[in-house]
Parts: structure tokens; sequence; C-alpha cells
């Protein structure tokens, strides 16, 4: 890909040099505008390699606050947006809850051991306890949900 957006910077940037409007250059090489303005607007073909470029948000020179109460285990994002708001932030709850759920530690789901169903439990109260196998109660080897 890194070779392909060198060729492809280098022969973009040849096209513009020689007087090509963008249009011509997306014509000629079956690209879009847009395509080819990035080509043109880009001084090295590196800039083209680079991916997500964050957008700045009206969060950012509040930050360090919410970074700091996120720190002290404040993972509320309606307290933490009021907190926000009294120095001085504009922006909605939405921005402050997004911020907030990038800080926040997801479920280890393969660890939580699922109820027993209600066929499970009733086959252990319709049984004869003699009946019972020792693993009744707990979900079968197989279970992907079943806990190692």
């Amino acid at each position: 890909m890194a070779e392909r957006r060198k060729a492809n910077h280098a022969l973009v940037h040849d096209l513009v040099a020689q007087g090509a409007s963008f249009r011509q250059i997306a014509k000629h090489l079956g690209w879009s505008q847009r395509t080819v303005a990035q080509y043109a607007h880009a001084k090295t073909w590196q800039e083209l390699m680079v991916g997500h470029k964050p957008r700045p948000t009206l969060l950012d020179p509040f930050v360090p606050y919410p970074r700091e109460r996120i720190g002290q285990s404040c993972r509320h994002a309606t307290r933490l947006h009021g907190e926000v708001t009294a120095k001085g932030f504009t922006g909605g709850y939405g921005i402050v809850r997004a911020f907030v759920e990038q800080h926040r530690t997801k479920p280890d789901l393969a660890q939580v051991r699922r109820p027993p169903s209600v066929r499970e439990v009733t086959g252990w109260i319709c049984r004869h306890p003699d009946n019972l196998v020792e693993h009744d109660g707990q979900a079968s080897p197989g279970d992907p949900r079943s806990v190692p």
C-alpha cells in the first residue's frame, strides 16, 4: 500500500505541476476529485498513510479535569458534565458521555456464569435426588457459556 500511495502521490503532483486541474486528473485516472485533492494537498506521501486523525472537540480545553475525576473513580457522565459545565464548558452531555465511555472498562463476559434455565431448575425439582448427577446445576462442559 505504501508503494502504491508513493507512486500515486508522485503522479498527481507531476500532473498538477504540468497545470492539470483536479477535475482533469480525476477523469484521467478514474478517481474522484476528492481523492485527487487529498493526494495533491499532501506534501509527502507519508501524510496519506496516517489513519484517523481525531477532530478537536469543545471538551479539549477541559480534558485534564475529567481525566483527574475519572482517575478518582468518577465514571458518572451526568455528574461529570455538571462539574465541567460549572468550569465553563459549553458543550452538550453527549460529548462528555463519549469521553467517559472511552475510559470505562467492559465486563469480561466469559467470566460471568449464566443463571440456570427454567428447564434445568424444573429438572432438579422433579427428579428424584438419587437420579441427580453431580454435574446437574452446572453448565455442560461443551457449553460456551460455562466457566472453566
